[in-house]
């Protein structure tokens, strides 16, 4: 059996690319001096808008007061980091991140959320004297 295939199945990739099937650069097709074709203004300016929206939606989901608006944040923050994935080359990453980074996790979040506003509007047993 060959080096690269498996019950009579070519899996090397580099004819392929050679044949111009697939793309021969890294991540995003991109060859290795960064050419993209005729996309490669539009990509670094994708990339560069896709560095500051992480940033952004970082930052304020950690520094929302609301705690509603932080969890709504952290969704859509993993959903982004899941598009950073797909742009670097790893859907298999986008994908566990999309259901456990936004799915999972902010439906724990959100879960967690509901119980902390049922604590605060019934003022039982969870609050303190000082009233928190």
């Amino acid at each position: 059996m060959a080096a690269g295939s498996q019950a009579g199945v070519d899996l090397d990739l580099r004819d392929d690319r050679r044949d111009g099937l697939l793309p021969s650069g890294g991540a995003g097709g991109l060859s290795p001096g960064g050419k993209a074709g005729g996309w490669g203004g539009a990509v670094i300016v994708f990339d560069v808008v896709l560095t500051l929206t992480l940033w952004v939606l970082a930052v304020g989901a950690v520094s929302q007061a609301d705690l509603f608006k932080s969890v709504v944040l952290f969704v859509t923050l993993g959903v982004v980091v899941a598009v950073a994935w797909v742009r670097l080359g790893a859907a298999d990453l986008a994908m566990v991140e999309v259901a456990v980074g936004a799915g999972v996790t902010g439906a724990l979040f959100l879960n967690t959320l509901g119980y902390l506003e049922q604590g605060r509007g019934e003022g039982g047993a969870d609050e303190d004297e000082t009233g928190v």
